[in-house]
């Protein structure tokens, strides 16, 4: 594995997620990103986890409309702490995804990377930055929009954009950090 593909899995793993060694990470991959699932494992290994890592593939032929029943018996049998969903997207598999998601991390709790059509070059660059700065960055944008109602861009180069916000919907800020 080279360096770069590991550097970003550090940074999902430790900086993301905050994984330790009191942590159960269950990873969910596919045939097209296994590398990446297992750049994710043996970065949670090193941090002392115990970790799973399974293939979308294991449980039936692709796409899901809904989160196969093997794969929902093996995540409720690991219990995991911590889950990374880090698969390629097919047609058709949102409601599937959506489904998982909602289960792992707002009925079970669990600390979840959702990290669909993740690509090596993407584990690569994007992975690999700073998330100090996302985080300061995302808290500074979320503090002047948190109650706006509309919002006007323009920038030097011709942006004019005016926008309004639904009252009924709250901005979530998503810095990159999600720790117990």
């Amino acid at each position: 594995m080279d360096n770069e593909l590991r550097e970003g899995a550090q940074n999902a793993v430790r900086v993301c997620m905050n994984v330790g060694d009191e942590d159960r990470v269950f990873i969910i991959s596919d045939d097209e990103t296994l590398n990446i699932g297992e750049a994710l494992k043996m970065e949670a290994l090193t941090a002392g986890a115990v970790v799973e890592l399974r293939c979308l593939e294991e449980y039936a032929s692709r796409p899901f409309t809904s989160v196969p029943e093997g794969l929902k018996a093996h995540v409720a049998d690991f219990v995991p702490t911590v889950s990374f969903f880090a698969a390629s997207a097919q047609e058709g598999e949102l409601a599937m995804r959506m489904g998982l998601r909602i289960s792992l991390a707002e009925v079970s709790k669990v600390r979840h990377g959702h990290m669909v059509s993740i690509t090596e070059q993407l584990m690569r660059e994007g992975m690999c930055a700073d998330y100090g700065q996302v985080y300061e960055m995302t808290n500074k944008v979320y503090a002047l929009v948190k109650d706006a109602d509309q919002i006007h861009v323009t920038s030097e180069k011709g942006t004019d954009l005016t926008t309004q916000f639904n009252p009924k919907y709250s901005w979530v800020p998503c810095h990159g950090r999600y720790h117990p």
